[in-house]
């Protein structure tokens, strides 16, 4: 399946706001590695799904 480069860079900027927001709260939760990780994966799984 080819990319789509003409959404790339609107997903790029859709991973960014989510690991964010994935900061954010977990600055105000408690600092978790694990926590910002699945984060992290959850980002990259709708950038991939809006691909």
């Amino acid at each position: 399946m080819p990319l789509n480069f003409n959404r790339l860079p609107g997903n790029i900027l859709v991973l960014l706001f989510h690991v964010e927001n994935c900061w954010v709260h977990i600055q105000v939760a408690r600092p978790d590695s694990t926590l910002l990780w699945s984060c992290l994966v959850q980002g990259v799984q709708k950038t991939a799904e809006a691909l």
